[in-house]
């Protein structure tokens, strides 16, 4: 109710969203519409406020709920691929998060895919294809950084990425991942799977 409120300009609604989001239980899923005004009316000073201090400063709960077990939580990850990425202060987050090279677990190469185990015991299977920069049982260590570039090739002209290439080679993957985040704020709609956009369409 809030958020249509917001979406409905009714500016005296933002105090209590920006309320609402702060105290967020964040465990498990989170439907992105939680967040819908931040894209609707990011045209508005004030949402580009809230956003920046939800998701960007160092004392907020959400990010600290997302990140308390060190690795970063499905709320997160589960909506990168999604019109968060409409959020300025998101996709900022996202190369921020690009350049975090904290271990968080392993990532061995299968036959059908990469399959990462963390030391909090997530595990999930990503279906990566091999090429000659991998081979069927190369095994690294799993990142920060790699948990959050495995969730991005689902976007439309997405740079490659293997969290099980050597150093050197993941690292300028990164670099590349960053650049093509900061690039694509004024065609969100381009890079997201048509099936995605369907679904908030019609919220």
């Amino acid at each position: 109710m809030v958020s249509k409120l917001v979406e409905g300009g009714d500016a005296s609604a933002w105090q209590t969203y920006e309320r609402l989001l702060a105290n967020l239980k964040t465990e498990g899923y989170l439907d992105a519409n939680v967040f819908r005004p931040l894209w609707t009316a990011r045209s508005d000073p004030r949402a580009s406020d809230v956003a920046r201090r939800i998701l960007l400063t160092d004392d907020s709960r959400f990010i600290e709920q997302c990140r308390a077990k060190g690795e970063i939580g499905q709320p997160i990850l589960g909506n990168i691929v999604s019109p968060w990425l409409k959020i300025p202060a998101f996709r900022e987050l996202l190369v921020r998060l690009l350049s975090d090279k904290t271990v968080i677990g392993i990532v061995l190469q299968e036959e059908i895919g990469v399959r990462y185990r963390t030391d909090q015991g997530a595990s999930g299977l990503v279906g990566l294809k091999l090429n000659k920069d991998s081979k069927v049982l190369d095994e690294a260590t799993f990142r920060v950084c790699d948990q959050i570039a495995i969730h991005l090739f689902r976007l439309k002209g997405c740079p490659g990425y293997n969290p099980v290439w050597k150093d050197e080679k993941r690292n300028a993957a990164l670099k590349k991942l960053q650049g093509y985040i900061a690039s694509i704020g004024d065609r969100i709609d381009q890079v997201l799977p048509a099936h995605e956009l369907d679904r908030y369409e019609r919220y």
